[in-house]
């Protein structure tokens, strides 16, 4: 004689479960979510090993798609009240006057999407303690799932921004004045006679008067004057040379003005 099934109706799946902030824990396993046996004859007559898709068709109606969205954090839940269907399935069941009723890409299959109705009121919860943790989580989450904040998903946060009034006795900023450019150096200049520097000072002094274009023409003038007088008294100048010979120049050949080589250096010798 063979061992009685473990799991034959929801209140089954729900006492191997631990409640924790309004999700039904399954235990955990190797398996990556709650599965059922292969062999189990609840798997078997869904068509399915998940238990979530399987509390999902008993307790709500039958999904549409093939993958359930999750609303809680906790990766073992199985309440379907946190679970929804795919964004595409939502918006076709909002068209439908019984929005947990068959979709129509449904109605043609249904003997594959789940049990018949009659079966699936049977296996529907019965403990008074289930029933009643159902609605009220159910209450909770909202319609699909809405009441719950998405475990992959943070709130925006909220900047708040502070109006500034500027002070009308702080200034915000201020402008630093650029420093007068002066005429004259301060620095003397290499080269030339202390006396023809200080005639060029003086002539700039009298010309430095408000005096309008003509004073100031007249200045340039001078100034002018003065530097091609300073010119004609120096001389052309010209970079000095050093003409003094190389330490290892030992002379060079007349004919070809080439220096000489070893050989003809102790010839020479």
């Amino acid at each position: 004689m063979g061992r009685s099934a473990k799991y034959k109706t929801a209140d089954d799946l729900l006492d191997n479960t631990v409640v924790r902030n309004d999700c039904l824990v399954w235990p955990d396993s190797a398996c990556l979510m709650p599965s059922l046996g292969p062999a189990s004859p609840m798997a078997k007559t869904f068509g399915t090993t998940s238990v979530i898709r399987i509390l999902f068709t008993i307790v709500r109606y039958p999904p549409g798609g093939r993958r359930l969205v999750r609303f809680c954090s906790s990766p073992f839940c199985i309440n379907p009240f946190h679970f929804a269907e795919a964004k595409k399935y939502r918006n076709q069941r909002k068209e439908l006057l019984d929005p947990h009723g068959l979709l129509p890409s449904q109605e043609s299959t249904r003997h594959l999407a789940a049990p018949p109705d009659d079966y699936l009121a049977a296996l529907f919860p019965r403990k008074p303690e289930h029933v009643r943790f159902l609605a009220e989580t159910a209450a909770r989450a909202g319609l699909d799932g809405k009441g719950l904040r998405p475990a992959d998903k943070k709130l925006p946060q909220v900047t708040t921004i502070n109006a500034v009034y500027a002070d009308p006795e702080k200034p915000l900023f201020k402008m630093r004045g650029r420093p007068p450019k002066s005429r004259t150096s301060d620095t003397p200049i290499s080269g030339l006679p202390n006396d023809a520097i200080n005639s060029l000072e003086m002539d700039d002094e009298e010309n430095s008067g408000d005096t309008g274009n003509t004073g100031h023409a007249e200045g340039v003038q001078t100034l002018d004057a003065n530097l091609r007088e300073l010119t004609d008294a120096l001389g052309p100048t010209t970079p000095h040379v050093d003409r003094s010979p190389h330490p290892l120049d030992f002379g060079r050949n007349p004919e070809t003005n080439k220096p000489l080589t070893l050989r003809q250096i102790l010839a020479r010798k």
